[in-house]
């Protein structure tokens, strides 16, 4: 069903007729707007979406090293390279 009419300030609030012109204020019935928005679509709804569960594994906490560890740099100069 087409609404009212688009054209700059045409004051048709219905398209009357079922050819390309309306009989009212004989604009293109492209002028009009369509009830169904802007676009009709002829495609089928999206599938609602499936969700499952999926088990993360616990991962062992690791203690940080101590501060006087070899294996501790103080400084980004220390790093080998």
């Amino acid at each position: 069903m087409r609404l009212h009419c688009e054209f700059n300030t045409c004051p048709c609030l219905n398209y009357v007729g079922n050819s390309n012109r309306c009989y009212y204020c004989g604009h293109g019935d492209c002028w009009h707007a369509n009830d169904h928005g802007q676009f009709e679509s002829t495609r089928q709804a999206a599938c609602s979406p499936t969700y499952m569960f999926i088990l993360m594994p616990q991962l062992p906490q690791v203690p940080p090293l101590p501060e006087n560890s070899p294996r501790f740099c103080p400084k980004v100069i220390a790093l080998p390279v």
